[in-house]
């Protein structure tokens, strides 16, 4: 069962870059080459247009960390560097930051013409996370399951769909942990793309399946955000 861990910063706009840096050169290698993690992902905020939704600005910085299952997410996360470099929000190079985590089961689903979903190489990432507390927190995501990955899949110009879903471990971060129920991201090569897909006629239809599901969940967030892989770059 493949794992993610997410490691969320918030603070203000003009500290982004800072902290991206500060990441890319400090716990991107010292965690580089760790025994059991699998990749590491980094995601900076877009502007995007969702006819629907205005979140706001976003998060500073999300970092993914992958992992083959939960044991490795652990051990990891209880290590001496990984509690040195990220848990010890004092080392940011930022004030007045905060940051949480969230541990999921990674669910992805093969979008339109696929019959297996294809690798995540697009750079641009809708990230979607809903909250707790919610009317019917496992009927919502049944339904979600269900129903909505296929109609994302129509999007024109989607590359990849993938869904988030809670997994039970043993948090020795010192981090809080969000009350993230579910998440999804949908990918795209480029914001043009994503600006396009949101204003479709799929957008619609998706709007109209939140619609049925909506008195299960709880507060949700949408952002837009371009991902990159400090470890893939020379």
């Amino acid at each position: 069962m493949a794992v993610s861990l997410f490691l969320t910063y918030f603070g203000a706009a003009d500290d982004g870059p800072i902290l991206h840096d500060w990441f890319r050169s400090g716990p991107a290698e010292i965690l580089r080459g760790a025994a059991g993690i699998t990749g590491l992902e980094l995601y900076a905020p877009e502007a995007s247009h969702d006819p629907f939704l205005d979140d706001g600005e976003g998060p500073l910085l999300i970092a993914e960390l992958g992992f083959p299952d939960v044991a490795a997410l652990e051990k990891t996360a209880a290590s001496e560097d990984f509690q040195h470099w990220l848990c010890d929000l004092s080392r940011l190079p930022a004030t007045d930051c905060r940051a949480t985590c969230e541990a999921f089961e990674v669910l992805v689903s093969p979008v339109a013409g696929e019959s297996e979903p294809s690798p995540r190489k697009a750079p641009i990432s809708y990230v979607v996370r809903y909250y707790r507390p919610a009317g019917d927190e496992k009927k919502f995501i049944a339904y979600y399951l269900d129903h909505h990955p296929e109609l994302l899949g129509e999007f024109a110009g989607i590359r990849n769909v993938i869904c988030y879903v809670p997994v039970a471990w043993a948090n020795q971060t010192g981090l809080a942990e969000s009350g993230c129920m579910f998440g999804n991201e949908v990918v795209f090569d480029t914001l043009e793309d994503l600006n396009a897909a949101l204003a479709s006629e799929v957008r619609q239809r998706l709007r109209q399946d939140y619609d049925v599901f909506r008195e299960w969940t709880g507060p949700n967030t949408h952002f837009a955000m371009t991902r990159s892989r400090p470890w893939d770059e020379g």
